[in-house]
């Protein structure tokens, strides 16, 4: 870096001269020409002391006085005065204030250490806090967008097989309601439907609404172009292929152009007409997630014949109900309609309107603020989102901790300078005033650094994605109320930390500083301390404790997801590839889709490097579960009007069993010859065999199955008879926590399934099997896969997302707060040794143990550390112990996860205090005592 003397910086002149338009003609024609030359140098002889860092740190303060100075004189000019001079900083209040921020902003120069460490930890603090607010604001206290009057909307529900009152509805039922129910003055239908926008692999995926006649009527949403539905292109009637396009989805594939209106677009295949736009940030009210479009109910041609035909089945219930009550009404008189209504339906119905209890099914209204989340995922959903705010919340308990720490250690070395201030006439206003005005410095760009990682991280939550082709638009933002909070936060925070050692600063025993003396945790030879000393130690002992709560958690969640992936799944993963592959049931039937199957898995397995290809109706252990249920009864053991038992199933080519290497314990697996008319047979785990058959051989055993899930067989009677020809050995196939199942698996020839996973095996890894997915599978006209050509590893991974994404967050807030809480006792310690300098150097001086006076100083921190540990155990047990049921085969009290936690912030605590009592050792006693 050059140091010429000559060298000029006429750049920042230039600006610097720009700026001083602002003050007033006679500002400018007085003092003008002065300051320039004031500014030119001082630039240059701070580029000669600290080279262009100073130059940059001169021109930003010089900057940021310009307006306030030029303010200032404006003010004058108003009162009818002649301007006044503020290079001194009076002027009243407003003069004060700019002699204040320069002074703040000289004082932050000198000690940078502490403007950076209060600005990036304050900013990680409120940025954590601001994001989580924003992740709960966006999914569960989202507010309702595009409604027209929601208290006057109700969402209503049929309960379930299970009796479960929040389920989904029929059309035939919804028809009753609104043509029976007074209380309502219209209601609506809607379900959620996923669609391939596009074609083949390079088509995105989509969740549309698909709504009834008069949806847009009564929720009041309005298209922003456009229109919405007619009455003819709705069922009833000839439902048209005609789609309304979610506003982001306008923006991200049409670029906002209105020109898109009229135009057709591809979903599933079928040639769709645009007909309008919808509002911005309207959410689904299914999940929460931003609506991607809307569609007719009933629209015909894309994969499902019997979607019409359901329309008619009052068994069939795909669909949400929303009514819009008339004025006065309220939900305690619609529940007494309904319950009405639900009495004769079960009466003339009560072969589809009777649960699997035996109980008439009911319907249930809630109002629309209690409807915005599905109220079975509420509870999980609240839960998730509470631990997240109180996890950030810990991070910025530390970030505040750690800052107010800094401002006591300032305000402690500053004890003289606001003696002697104090001594010559300051006064205590004054002095308040300065400090406070510091605090706002650093509260600005405090607030501004949150407001930038709660931006990053939002958006990196918008742009998080899964394996599966299922499309996540969560309607997440920072909106001026988030923002609003991170900037009153770090403000508030840094005034209110400001505010306290103002206050012990602002009237100091005066004689003490004047003589130099100081006091820390280490001042007095029976271990007192001051009051303003105690307050920093507790504030490093809610740091280590805060910390420790993190650590350990996240050790917690690492230990399970440890115990999670090191499960023996009862399968092998290795070197598999998946994809899925859909045929039309419109053109095919189940014979002629078992024969394309069975040529798509002959050209597969001839490929070079392909150990194995198998087709699967699911995939054990991941999302592409087709939830395939069956009632089964145990022949022999069970009688046939016994109570039958639920169990789940997967339909799977021969080979497959084998392909994930999955042990035969008894009999067969599933042959070839295991093909449409041959007798059905079932290859069943060891959890069946012993629910069924305890204590018996299963081969050869019979049961019959009712309520197939998905059964395109040979045979459409009911019951159906299988025959166990085989009996594995138990594993995982929902989820890695669900304990022992009974499962078990049929031939996919025997057993059709038009939608299938296509898997292949091959020598080395699954990644080199990938390629061939994608080359050699041929999709139908507009399919998108549900999964796209990935491993199988990593389609099982999903299944511990979310404690990946607990164990990073917890990992990196312990981190983080693991650092803040060495920042905080390391400043104590140092603070502690900086006031008792001279009296180390004099015990060294008189001959004293230097290992002794190390441990001294180190005693204090290492103390302070031990009491955090405890708290934060006090704190920590409980919390684990709420969340017992999230760690799978580890327990709160888990002493690995203790052990370290434990471990690694003493040893951390031991280096912070070690390293500052081991300097003081080693500073000459006569430099000290020659200072003095």
């Amino acid at each position: 870096m050059s140091d010429q003397p000559g060298r000029r910086t006429p750049l920042l002149e230039h600006v610097y001269r720009a700026l001083l338009r602002l003050y007033p003609e006679t500002v400018r024609a007085e003092d003008g020409r002065a300051m320039e030359e004031l500014f030119s140098d001082l630039c240059e002889a701070e580029r000669r002391r600290r080279g262009w860092l100073g130059v940059l740190v001169i021109s930003i303060r010089s900057f940021a006085e310009v307006p306030m100075r030029a303010l200032l004189a404006r003010a004058e000019l108003r009162r009818g005065s002649a301007p006044r001079r503020t290079s001194a900083g009076g002027g009243g209040p407003l003069g004060w204030f700019v002699q204040d921020l320069r002074f703040g902003l000289r004082s932050l120069r000198r000690t940078p250490v502490v403007g950076m460490v209060t600005i990036l930890s304050l900013g990680l603090g409120v940025g954590a806090v601001t994001t989580a607010c924003s992740l709960a604001a966006g999914t569960i206290f989202r507010r309702p967008v595009g409604l027209s009057d929601p208290q006057g909307l109700v969402t209503i529900y049929t309960s379930r097989e299970d009796g479960e009152p929040y389920g989904n509805t029929s059309f035939p039922d919804f028809q009753s309601i609104v043509e029976e129910i007074d209380g309502l003055e219209g209601g609506a239908a809607f379900g959620l439907r996923g669609f391939a926008m596009g074609e083949g692999l390079t088509s995105a995926s989509i969740l549309a609404e698909e709504v009834s006649r008069d949806y847009f009527a009564v929720t009041g949403i309005r298209p922003v172009l456009g229109r919405g539905f007619l009455p003819g292109e709705v069922y009833p009637g000839p439902a048209e292929r005609v789609v309304i396009l979610g506003h982001h989805v306008w923006m991200e594939h049409f670029g906002g152009s209105s020109e898109v209106l009229g135009r057709a677009v591809r979903l599933n295949g079928q040639p769709f007409t645009v007909v309008g736009i919808g509002p911005k940030g309207v959410m689904s009210r299914r999940l929460p997630v931003l609506t991607d479009a809307w569609v007719p109910i009933g629209v015909p041609g894309t994969r499902s014949t019997r979607r019409a035909e359901a329309l008619l089945e009052r068994g069939t219930r795909p669909y949400l109900l929303l009514g819009r009550m008339k004025e006065g009404v309220r939900i305690g008189q619609i529940q007494t309609q309904l319950s009405v209504l639900a009495g004769r339906l079960h009466r003339e119905y009560a072969e589809v309107w009777t649960d699997d209890r035996g109980q008439a099914r009911a319907f249930t209204p809630l109002s629309e603020k209690d409807s915005r989340l599905n109220p079975r995922a509420r509870p999980l959903l609240a839960g998730i989102a509470l631990f997240f705010l109180v996890a950030t919340g810990f991070i910025l308990l530390i970030a505040c901790s750690n800052v107010a720490t800094l401002f006591l250690a300032r305000a402690g070395r500053r004890r003289r300078e606001m003696a002697i201030r104090i001594s010559v006439g300051a006064s205590r206003p004054r002095l308040l005033g300065q400090l406070l005005t510091e605090g706002l410095i650093l509260g600005l760009p405090s607030g501004a650094v949150g407001v930038l990682i709660a931006l990053f991280t939002v958006r990196q939550v918008k742009t998080f994605s899964l394996p599966l082709n299922v499309p996540f638009n969560p309607a997440v933002s920072l909106d001026h109320r988030v923002l609003i909070f991170a900037i009153l936060a770090s403000i508030g925070a840094t005034l209110l930390f400001a505010l306290f050692p103002a206050l012990e600063a602002s009237r100091p025993d005066l004689m003490p500083p004047l003589k130099g003396e100081g006091g820390g945790f280490l001042a007095g030879p029976k271990g007192r301390t001051s009051r303003r000393t105690r307050g920093r130690n507790q504030l490093v002992v809610v740091q280590c404790a805060a910390s420790l709560v993190l650590i350990v958690g996240a050790a917690l969640f690492i230990r399970t997801l440890q115990k999670a992936t090191a499960m023996d799944l009862g399968f092998s993963t290795q070197g598999v590839a998946v994809m899925t592959r859909s045929l039309p049931e419109s053109e095919y039937t189940p014979a002629e889709g078992i024969e394309v199957l069975r040529a798509l898995r002959g050209r597969l397995s001839a490929l070079p490097g392909v150990v194995s290809a198998q087709l699967s109706r699911s995939l054990e252990l991941t999302l592409f579960q087709a939830g395939a249920e069956a009632t089964v009864f145990g022949e022999g053991s069970w009688t046939e009007e016994g109570e039958g038992q639920r169990v789940l199933r997967n339909s799977v080519t021969p080979g497959y069993l084998e392909m994930l290497e999955i042990p035969l314990l008894r009999g067969r697996t599933l042959q070839e010859s295991d093909v449409p008319g041959s007798p059905l047979v079932a290859v069943v785990n060891e959890t069946f065999a012993e629910r069924f058959w305890p204590g018996q051989d299963p081969v050869g055993r019979r049961f019959r199955m009712t309520d197939m899930d998905g059964w395109h067989g040979e045979t459409g009677t009911d019951p159906i008879w299988m025959t166990v020809v085989g009996m594995v050995k138990n594993g995982t196939y929902e989820d890695f926590d669900d304990g022992l199942i009974p499962f078990f698996w049929t031939s996919l020839f025997q057993d059709y399934a038009s939608t299938v996973a296509v898997s292949l095996k091959g020598i080395g890894e699954g990644e080199e099997m990938v390629p061939l997915l994608r080359d050699h599978v041929e999709l139908a006209p507009g399919e998108v896969p549900l999964v796209y050509p990935s491993t199988l590893d990593g389609q099982v991974s999903i299944q511990f997302i979310h404690l990946r994404i607990a164990s990073d967050l917890l990992g990196w807030g312990g981190a983080f707060g693991l650092i803040l809480a060495a920042v905080g006792l390391y400043g104590i310690v140092t603070m502690a040794v900086t006031d008792r300098t001279r009296e180390m150097a004099i015990r060294l001086a008189l001959g004293a143990d230097r290992g002794e006076v190390i441990r001294r100083v180190s005693r204090g921190g290492t103390n302070l550390a031990l009491v955090g540990l405890l708290v934060g155990l006090l704190i920590g047990l409980p919390l684990a112990h709420l969340l017992r049921s999230v760690f799978h085969g580890v327990g709160p009290l888990d002493p690995l996860a203790l052990g370290g936690g434990i471990g690694i912030l003493a040893l951390t605590a031991l280096v912070a205090s070690l390293v500052p009592a081991r300097r003081v050792t080693r500073i000459h006693p006569m430099t000290v005592l020659r200072e003095d």
